[in-house]
């Protein structure tokens, strides 16, 4: 028995989706030649419904739920299984099984079947998600403004382009992922994680995890700014995709902050326009090394959250990349002002969507924040509730020392908090750096 069923769609999509039966075939036929190997290879990157005929996805969640349990992986079982199930004749009786067995004469070319399987899944999910496009474009809900139909059809774009699915997976599979990704957490840590690239600061934090949303706050000119592109420059150092968006410089102010940093020129030259041969030298030696780096000015028409996702969005894409830094967070607009809406709600809006973006685009988010003069938070509680992170800036005794500069971990959901790092802060240079008098990479704080 052939069951080539389709699955159940909604009604305003072509019935004619794209699968490939003797793809899928040739698959569980490699499973079932060589059970141990071939499932362990293709069961993180396929699930139930990568296959389209029925008869396959009950084979397949079949095999993987005896895989789970180590259990033995033969006709026999398979065959009693399903009759157990009430299942052996949904899918076409012994006979139909007896067929997957002799589909493929060896499970060799199994990686060959799964790339056909998942690219048919991948263009099922193309076939929806155009659709879902159509929908939104033609009928927004009642109500609906356009920044927020914008917003969710930029969304079903970006998983389009970047070949992103989403898929139900059971607590089984979710688990056994987290199990294996622990094995490698620490390489892709190692690889991934954000670090500022100051060795007191590192050491306190440890690498910050792509999906984190670090709020940076200090007073005016209490370098949260410095603070937030030096670790940017560090990390597109490392090569790590960055994006910059500076909603209160230009790009030439920005870049004269970082080869400021970068080659140790005094921000007086910067500003004078006049340069030491020296200084010109280490400018130009800098410059080619610059120019490659995965460093990306976010230059957009519009300082509303709307118009930063957009760009954000097209970037991940085109760039892949894992840091953002949005300079500074009370500077960003929401998409549409309401009559109604305060600044508090209107801050804690752009606080929320740049927290969504971080888990969607899988980014670290580094938000640069406004603190008033009695050290507080601007306009929203929320920002404090929403950020993953928050490392505050402040001058302990600006009289005597004042280019003295404690980080305070008010907030880390991930690892200790209320923990102190002494800092140098060198403003001629734009740099930030361990205290030189420094005993501990950190001191606990606070109550």
């Amino acid at each position: 028995m052939n069951d080539t069923r389709k699955l159940q769609i909604p009604t305003d999509v072509p019935r004619s989706l794209p699968f490939s039966e003797d793809a899928e075939k040739g698959l569980l036929s490699s499973i079932l030649l060589s059970p141990t190997e071939v499932i362990a290879a293709v069961r993180e990157h396929a699930c139930k419904n990568s296959f389209y005929i029925p008869a396959h996805q009950i084979v397949y969640e079949l095999l993987l739920e005896l895989s789970y349990k180590n259990r033995a992986i033969d006709f026999v079982v398979l065959r009693q299984a399903l009759r157990d199930r009430g299942q052996l004749e949904e899918i076409g009786d012994a006979e139909y099984l007896s067929h997957l067995y002799e589909f493929v004469p060896t499970p060799a070319n199994f990686k060959h079947y799964a790339n056909i399987v998942r690219e048919k899944e991948l263009l099922r999910t193309a076939v929806f998600g155009a659709h879902k496009i159509i929908a939104l474009a033609q009928d927004p809900a009642a109500g609906a403004d356009f920044d927020s139909v914008r917003n969710e059809i930029e969304k079903q774009l970006t998983a389009l382009s970047g070949q992103a699915h989403a898929r139900e997976q059971t607590l089984r599979e979710i688990t056994v992922q987290w199990h294996d990704e622990l094995a490698s957490r620490a390489e892709r840590l190692k690889r991934d994680g954000f670090r500022f690239g100051i060795p007191s600061v590192d050491r306190a934090l440890g690498p910050i995890p792509v999906g984190s949303y670090v709020v940076i706050s200090a007073e005016t000119s209490g370098g949260k700014s410095l603070f937030a592109f030096q670790g940017a420059l560090h990390a597109a150092k490392q090569g790590v995709p960055v994006a910059a968006f500076s909603l209160e410089m230009t790009d030439q102010q920005l870049l004269d902050r970082m080869f400021a940093h970068l080659c140790r020129v005094s921000m007086n030259s910067f500003r004078e326009g006049l340069f030491r041969q020296e200084e010109l030298h280490r400018l130009n030696a800098e410059i080619t090394r610059f120019v490659d780096l995965p460093l990306y000015l976010g230059q957009t028409r519009g300082n509303d959250i709307g118009a930063i996702a957009s760009k954000m969005r097209r970037m991940k894409v085109k760039h892949g990349i894992k840091v953002a830094v949005v300079d500074y967070l009370q500077r960003v607009l929401p998409s549409s002002t309401r009559k109604d809406a305060t600044r508090y709600l209107e801050v804690a809006e752009v606080s929320d969507r740049l927290k969504s973006l971080a888990l969607e685009l899988e980014l670290v988010m580094i938000a640069p924040c406004q603190l008033n003069r009695e050290g507080y938070t601007r306009e929203a509680a929320s920002i404090e509730h929403d950020a993953d992170l928050h490392l505050k800036l402040v001058q302990p005794d600006p009289d005597n020392e004042p280019n003295k500069i404690d980080l305070l971990v008010e907030k880390n959901r991930q690892g200790p908090r209320f923990l102190r790092v002494e800092l140098q802060l060198d403003a001629e240079f734009m740099t930030l750096s361990d205290l030189c008098r420094q005993k501990y990479p950190s001191q606990p704080y606070g109550d």
